[in-house]
């Protein structure tokens, strides 16, 4: 039987991604913890890998196909346009038992990390290869789990701004709607959103819904209470623009409306959408450069921001 690197990882009493870096001279063990994995690599028939072959990274989504969305595909591309040909495995799988983890962990793969989107940073199938000592990068989420890095979007920052935009507008009294169960990366635009009401001494409705189309009383009754509608983003703000067309709602005479993505659909409408603009492709290349440097030992953990941009339209009453 073929000796493994959590073999060896197991006699050494190290992990699995330090194992591979003895084996490969990469990363930042000390000369002698390298040396003793190596020597015991040897005493234990191991067949070494060539130093020289590429770096091979995954890409996985756990939640759905890579090109199903905008927002998907987006954060995609930025990753090809970084990695290349480094990227070996692109997957899809809800739990650790449908993923092809073992494939990775006991070296027919030899993956030397991952990029992971579309879930949260305590996801099974995440969690699963941290275990097995594999480098990741989370996208779009934040990790308090120092084996897990990442690069998010600026959604505190871009929601704090969006609020303070219809407040110059004259607003004072907003609406939050988010589809359940609330995302990490939603429950800091609301914090963004509730930053600047509190600071302008305004009043904010968290409004959450099942369904991103089931918002007829919810547009109902929350355009009698507020004069601005900030929504998670731009499929549900298309969603309430919709609904209030129905009711019989003007926007943004009755009530002002922002989404957020720069979802191309948020152009088509009428009015057309105010959103914000999140950079998905840069993300993914963040992400795809910060894969590099941890797997080649320049860091051992990081967590980047990307901001975003204001796209002001029709909705929000910057364009007639």
């Amino acid at each position: 039987m073929a000796v493994l690197m959590k073999d060896i990882a197991q006699r050494a009493n190290v992990s699995v991604s330090a194992v591979s870096q003895a084996l490969r001279n990469t990363g930042t063990l000390s000369p002698r913890t390298r040396h003793r994995i190596i020597a015991i690599a040897k005493e234990m028939g191991y067949v070494f890998p060539d130093t020289e072959r590429q770096t091979r990274l995954a890409v996985v989504c756990p939640d759905g196909s890579i090109s199903e969305s905008e927002v998907y595909n987006g954060f995609y591309e930025g990753i090809k346009t970084s990695l290349g040909d480094a990227i070996c495995l692109v997957a899809a799988a809800s739990n650790p038992e449908a993923f092809p983890i073992s494939s990775i962990t006991n070296g027919s793969e030899e993956i030397d990390g991952v990029i992971f989107f579309g879930g949260e940073a305590d996801h099974p199938v995440l969690q699963a290869l941290v275990n097995h000592g594999i480098k990741c990068v989370i996208l779009n989420r934040e990790s308090n789990d120092r084996r897990v890095s990442a690069v998010s979007f600026d959604n505190h920052g871009a929601f704090y701004e969006a609020t303070m935009h219809l407040h110059g507008h004259g607003h004072t009294s907003f609406a939050y709607i988010y589809v359940q169960p609330m995302k990490t990366w939603s429950k800091m635009r609301l914090e963004g959103c509730k930053e600047a009401v509190e600071e302008i001494g305004g009043q904010l409705e968290i409004v959450s819904v099942e369904r991103s189309t089931d918002l007829t009383e919810v547009v109902r009754t929350v355009s009698k209470k507020a004069t601005a509608i900030l929504a998670e983003n731009d499929v549900l703000a298309a969603n309430v623009l919709r609904v209030a067309s129905a009711l019989g709602l003007r926007v943004p005479q009755d009530f002002a409306l922002l989404g957020c993505d720069n979802l191309q659909r948020s152009k088509r409408t009428n009015p057309t959408i105010s959103t914000i603009d999140v950079p998905f492709q840069k993300i993914g290349e963040s992400a795809g450069q910060l894969l590099k440097d941890l797997t080649n030992g320049k860091y051992s953990y990081a967590q980047l921001v990307v901001p975003g941009e204001l796209i002001c339209r029709q909705s929000c009453g910057c364009e007639k």
